[in-house]
């Protein structure tokens, strides 16, 4: 055995040379594992993102579409119709902002019906307050005016020859 002939050169420089080559391929190759582990956390992080977007307008227009069919939502527009005097088309306007979608139709249809199932209650509020015995003792006594003008207001008139002006 004459002796096992080795892949690596025998001088010193050359073997130097090819370590720091071994080195500079282990270096381009961490950083190359680092930009793909950076691009991964990233995409991961924008779908994390996005699908918490995604569950949160999930969540909003859940509740719009309850709050559009439920009690408090026609308790505002009947307020802000008739209390706070807004038209129909400002309220449309305000609930597309607030991402729902609703005609002015579609509102007016809202009002109507909360106020066919109101006059129910407005009827029985009327024949309690409006019964005609509490209206009359609710009512001021007759003031009785006098029939004649004061004399001053004649003579005024009669003076200056201009017609006596009617009492309203």
């Amino acid at each position: 055995m004459a002796g096992a002939v080795s892949p690596f050169p025998d001088d010193t420089d050359a073997l130097k040379a090819l370590l720091t080559q071994a080195l500079q391929k282990a270096d381009d190759a961490e950083q190359r594992v680092a930009a793909v582990e950076a691009e991964l956390a990233n995409a991961r992080a924008l779908a994390s993102a996005t699908e918490a977007m995604i569950a949160h307008l999930k969540l909003q227009n859940a509740k719009l579409r309850g709050e559009q069919h439920g009690p408090s939502f026609l308790a505002v527009l009947v307020f802000d119709t008739y209390g706070q005097y807004h038209p129909l088309h400002r309220q449309a306007e305000r609930f597309a902002c607030e991402g729902a979608l609703l005609s002015v139709l579609t509102l007016a249809d809202q009002i109507g019906t909360a106020c066919h199932a109101l006059m129910r209650i407005y009827r029985m509020i009327e024949a309690h307050v409006l019964v005609p015995s509490a209206f009359m003792a609710m009512t001021p006594p007759c003031w009785s005016w006098p029939k004649a003008r004061p004399i001053s207001a004649v003579r005024r008139f009669r003076s200056t020859g201009s017609r006596l002006p009617l009492l309203a």
